[in-house]
């Protein structure tokens, strides 16, 4: 019974062996896939870091745009209210005068 345990033993050393050898295997296949990917990136020149941050520079740079375009229609649209309203109150005032 005893000549059994050597031979499984070994069976169990090769087995582990070969899974050893495919698990590392696959992960060096998968870091050089991974670096592949992030080299040709760079290399293309779209740097996925820099990507999103010039992207929010311009958006942000947009906004401000709109924002300011809509201070200074508020503004022309309040200064032209004013006067209207200057014009009804110099109006009324005439009126008033008038009636006198």
């Amino acid at each position: 019974m005893s000549t059994g345990v050597p031979a499984r033993r070994a069976a169990r050393a090769r087995r582990n062996a070969v899974i050893r050898a495919r698990v590392t295997a696959v992960a060096v296949a998968v870091f050089l896939a991974m670096f592949a990917g992030i080299y040709i990136q760079y290399a293309s020149g779209n740097d996925p870091v820099l990507g999103p941050q010039a992207a929010a520079a311009q958006q942000a740079t947009a906004v401000a745009d709109a924002q300011a375009l809509a201070g200074r229609r508020a503004a022309a649209e309040s200064a032209a209210v004013a006067a209207q309203r200057a014009a009804a109150r110099k109006a009324a005032a005439a009126r008033r005068a008038t009636r006198r």
